[in-house]
């Protein structure tokens, strides 16, 4: 028996194809939120760029480390362990 709030012609997850929801309206200001951010930046820009890139390699190493212990993961398929592999060479390569 079937309850009154299924729905299976609806995907679970909205789609832009999908979801006919109005956009949702809300307060946050990107244009300030990135002046207040850069407001917080008192090095001078050599030191800036410096602090980005390690933060850059550091994420990458976070991508990396999640991309190897996937692609040793054996409940995923072989073609998909490969690609996680591959993937993450590419980052490795970058960093």
């Amino acid at each position: 028996e079937s309850s009154d709030c299924e729905d299976d012609s609806r995907p679970l997850v909205p789609t832009p194809s999908h979801d006919h929801r109005p956009p949702v309206v809300d307060s946050y200001d990107v244009v300030e939120a990135v002046k207040h951010f850069a407001s917080q930046r008192t090095a001078d820009p050599k030191e800036q760029q410096k602090e980005d890139k390690l933060t850059e390699i550091q994420i990458k190493e976070s991508q990396m480390k999640q991309l190897r212990s996937s692609s040793k993961n054996m409940h995923f398929k072989p073609e998909v362990r490969a690609h996680y592999a591959k993937i993450c060479k590419e980052i490795e390569n970058e960093v």
